[in-house]
């Protein structure tokens, strides 16, 4: 796993009972029409990545009714009624992100100013009319953290889609550029990086005092200030709080937290 570092994982039975009655056979048909909705979202048996796409939601939610009728008073009720938790979060999600986009597609970038780290400033009048790609990352030369094989890869979209008005900007996420007197640090370690990686592509960094600059945490825009106009507003922003993976903050695939 990882960058070949091994695990071993045990599993030890600590208790067994018997099947009582028919549910032998109500377990076989729940497995056989479990067997048959994961076939139905075309998921592999090894797949990785939780999140559904619509059309993947909108089947699992037509089978949830039968699924928990079968699984009643079996070994499975627990696994159905997390299935039926986990499927309600995500079509949550892309329910707020439907409205989202009914908000901000096809609508105008609000103006800002981003400071480089190379110098100077990148100004949005700059980039109207083209398509632009926002990297938020930490641009930092040690410790070089994944996924830094995302920057390769967006230096190359860059040079491809230059004539086609595909504009890539990062944004540095470095702690040290919120401080002001590690500001110089902070551009170093992000100017070394670029020279590294032989990026064309301009860098800047935000210095945190409008919005939240999280480490270790998602970006959480107050479930409250979902307009367009309240999405522009830093205070309307905050870090995720809940814990969700190995000290990580957020809430993918459930409601943001209040802020």
């Amino acid at each position: 796993m990882g960058q070949g570092v091994k695990f071993r994982l045990s599993v030890e039975r600590v208790s067994s009972r018997e099947c009582a009655g028919d549910e032998t056979q109500k377990l076989t048909q729940l497995q056989a029409k479990l067997l048959t909705l994961q076939s139905a979202l075309r998921r592999q048996p090894d797949t990785q990545r939780k999140e559904l796409i619509p059309r993947q939601i909108e089947a699992a939610k037509s089978q949830l009714d039968e699924l928990s009728a079968m699984a009643k008073g079996t070994s499975l009720q627990e696994t159905v009624f997390r299935i039926r938790r986990d499927v309600t979060r995500q079509d949550q999600r892309v329910a707020q992100t439907m409205e989202r986009q009914k908000q901000l597609l096809n609508q105008s970038a609000p103006e800002f100013s981003l400071n480089l780290v190379t110098g100077g400033t990148l100004g949005s009048e700059s980039l109207k009319g083209n398509v632009v790609v926002l990297h938020f990352w930490k641009y930092a030369e040690k410790p070089l953290a994944e996924p830094y094989g995302q920057v390769g890869y967006l230096e190359f979209l860059s040079g491809k889609r230059r004539d086609s008005n595909v504009k890539v900007v990062g944004v540095a996420m470095n702690q040290s550029l919120r401080q002001a007197d590690r500001v110089r640090a902070g551009t170093r370690t992000a100017r070394k990086l670029i020279e590294f990686m032989n990026l064309t592509y301009p860098v800047g960094y935000d210095d945190g005092a409008t919005f939240p600059d999280p480490d270790g945490a998602s970006m959480s825009l107050d479930p409250g200030s979902y307009d367009a106009g309240d999405n522009d507003l830093g205070g309307n922003w905050c870090e995720g709080a809940s814990d969700y993976n190995m000290g990580d903050l957020g809430t993918p695939g459930a409601a943001n937290d209040p802020c």
